[in-house]
C-alpha cells in the first residue's frame, strides 16, 4: 500500500509552498539518483536557469498575490499551474511536476523512501512506520511569520500535532538558515546558497536588517539537530519581505 504526504496539495498557496521544498529537495538529493540526459534536460525545462513552467507559475501567482490583477491573470494562473503541475500526458515531448515525478522518481532505486518523505511524495507505509528514533523526523516542522515590525521579522516554529512550540524529544537544536535576495527574483533560491544564522530560542527567532535590505526578501528554513548531533529533515522554505 502507498500512503500520500501532501502530493500537491490543491490550494495554490499550498501548491507553492509544495511546489518550493520539493524543487529544492530534488536539487540537494539529485546527485545521487543517477538520471540520464533525458532526465536533466526536462529538470532543466522545469526548473532551471531561464526555465519556462516554474518561472511562469511563480510570475502568475504573484500577480494575483498582488491583489491587483485581472480575469485574465486569474486565468494565466491556472494555465500556469496546469503546465507546471499536469502537463499533456499524451505528448513524450512535455514534462510538469506530476509527470517528471513518475518517470525519474517514484520507481528510481536510488531514491529513498525518506527521500521520497522529504519530497512531499507518495510512499511505501512501511517507510513511515519503520523509523523510531526521535531524531529522525517524519513529520516536518513548519514556519510561519508571528510578528513583523520595520526591518524586523519574528518567525515561529509549528510541530504537527500540537500547539508547543518546545523542542521535540530527542532534538538538541533548532537551527535557523536564512538568505536575502531581491524581492524581483522570482525563482527560489538553491538550499546550498543558504547560510545558518542561529538557533530558535522557545520556537521563535527573530532578525534584524539594515536600510539596504529593505524591500528584498528573506527566506528561512530551519533543520533540527539531534541530542547525538544527527541532521533530521529541513522544513519547507517560508519568503518574507522585509518592510
Amino acid at each position: 500500500m502507498t500512503s500520500g504526504i501532501n502530493f500537491i496539495p490543491g490550494p495554490n498557496g499550498e501548491f507553492d509552498d509544495w511546489q518550493t521544498n520539493f524543487v529544492i529537495k530534488v536539487n540537494t538529493f539529485k546527485a545521487g539518483w543517477n538520471w540520464n540526459s533525458d532526465a536533466v534536460a526536462e529538470w532543466n525545462l522545469l526548473t532551471g536557469p531561464g526555465n519556462v513552467k516554474q518561472a511562469r507559475w511563480t510570475a502568475a501567482w504573484a500577480k494575483i498575490n498582488s491583489k491587483e490583477y485581472m480575469h485574465s491573470d486569474e486565468q494565466e494562473l491556472k494555465e500556469a499551474r496546469h503546465s507546471y503541475e499536469s502537463g499533456i500526458k499524451e505528448n513524450p515531448l512535455d514534462t510538469s511536476l506530476r509527470i517528471f515525478a513518475k518517470r525519474y522518481i517514484t520507481f528510481n532505486k536510488n531514491v529513498t523512501g525518506l527521500q521520497k518523505i522529504a519530497c512531499h511524495l507518495t510512499v511505501d507505509d512501511n517507510v513511515l512506520t519503520a523509523a523510531r528514533d526521535p531524531k529522525i523526523v517524519l513529520k516536518e516542522p513548519t514556519l510561519a511569520l508571528k510578528e513583523a515590525s520595520h526591518l524586523v521579522h519574528k518567525i515561529e516554529v509549528n510541530y504537527p500535532g500540537t500547539k508547543s512550540r518546545k523542542k521535540r524529544k530527542g532534538v538538541k537544536e533548532v537551527m535557523v538558515y536564512m538568505l536575502v535576495q531581491a524581492a524581483t527574483v522570482t525563482t527560489t533560491p538553491a538550499l546550498s546558497a543558504f547560510q545558518y544564522v542561529g538557533d530558535m530560542k522557545r520556537g521563535f527567532y527573530t532578525s534584524a536588517f539594515t536600510d539596504a535590505q529593505e524591500g528584498q526578501k528573506a527566506f528561512y528554513y530551519i533543520r533540527e539537530k539531534s541530542t547525538k548531533g544527527v541532521l533530521g529533515f529541513t522544513s519547507i522554505v517560508i519568503g518574507i519581505v522585509i518592510m
